[in-house]
C-alpha cells in the first residue's frame, strides 16, 4: 500500500466513527482525530494510514511507555541527537498536539517522497540543505534530506521506521478497520442537532448567542435563567 495518495480512501466521519467505536481509548484520540486527518490530507498522505500509525505509536493516546501525553509526540520522534528508545530525553517534546502531529506528518511525508519536501528544519542543524527553505519549514527534528523518498509503501516501514517486522501488518489491519467503518448519517445529523437545541431548548452552557432585549424592566441574575438561587445583580 502506497503511503501517498491522490484521493483519501476514508472520510473524516469514518475516522471519527471508528475511534468512537473503540472500547478502550483515551479521549485525546477522539479529540485529535480532525488534526490527524487534516495533517495527512494536506501532505497527500493516506489519512487512514497516518491515523493507524499514530494509534499504534501512542497506544490510542494512552501512552504507557517512556513518553506521556505532555510530549505531544504521536510517533516517538527523537531529537536530532537521538539516543536510547528507553530514554525520554532522547525524544522530542513538542509544545502542542498541532505541532507534534504536523512534525509527525512531515517526517512520514519525507519518507514517502511527497511533493514539496524536504523542508527546512532549524532543529536539524548540519544535516539540512539551505535550498530546502523554498519548501517552507518544519518542526520535525530529524528531517534529514537523505531520508527523502526512502520508503514509499506501508510495507517498507517495517525495518526502516520501526524494527518490528510486523509493524506494517499492524498498521494495515487498522487501515482496513477504518475503511470498513460505516457511518450512520442519521446519527450524524442527530449530533448536529444536539449542539443547537434539545426539546426546543438550548443545552446547558450553550449561551454564546447575541441578541437585543427591549423591556420596561429587566432583572439580571448571575446564574442561568430559571435558577432563582442566584440573587439579582
Amino acid at each position: 500500500m502506497n503511503i501517498l495518495t491522490n484521493k483519501p480512501s476514508v472520510t473524516l466521519a469514518q475516522c471519527k466513527t471508528w475511534i468512537r467505536n473503540k472500547k478502550s481509548v483515551d479521549s485525546l484520540a477522539i479529540g485529535n482525530m480532525s488534526l490527524l486527518y487534516n495533517a495527512a490530507v494536506k501532505r497527500g498522505i493516506e489519512p487512514a494510514l497516518f491515523i493507524a500509525q499514530a494509534m499504534i505509536e501512542t497506544g490510542y493516546f494512552k501512552f504507557g511507555g517512556v513518553l506521556d501525553a505532555s510530549y505531544h509526540n504521536t510517533c516517538g520522534l527523537k531529537t536530532t541527537k537521538g539516543g536510547s528508545d528507553k530514554a525520554a530525553k532522547a525524544h522530542m517534546k513538542f509544545k502542542s498536539w498541532e505541532e507534534g502531529i504536523n512534525a509527525h506528518a512531515d517526517h512520514l511525508a519525507l519518507y514517502a517522497g511527497a511533493k514539496g519536501f524536504p523542508k527546512y528544519s532549524p532543529e536539524t542543524k548540519g544535516y539540512y540543505n539551505e535550498n530546502c527553505k523554498a519548501n517552507g519549514t518544519t518542526k520535525d527534528p530529524r528531517h534529514f534530506t537523505y531520508l527523502y523518498g526512502c520508503c514509499k509503501t506501508v510495507e517498507g516501514l517495517s525495518g526502516t521506521w520501526a524494527t518490528n517486522k510486523k509493524y506494517a501488518e499492524m498498521i494495515l489491519t487498522l487501515v482496513k478497520e477504518i475503511q470498513n467503518t460505516k457511518v450512520n448519517e442519521n446519527k450524524v445529523e442527530e449530533k448536529k442537532e444536539e449542539t443547537t437545541k434539545v426539546n426546543g431548548k438550548y443545552k446547558n452552557g450553550n449561551y454564546n448567542r447575541k441578541g437585543k432585549v427591549t423591556a420596561s424592566s429587566l432583572n439580571v441574575r448571575k446564574g442561568r435563567p430559571g435558577t432563582l438561587d442566584y440573587k439579582i445583580l
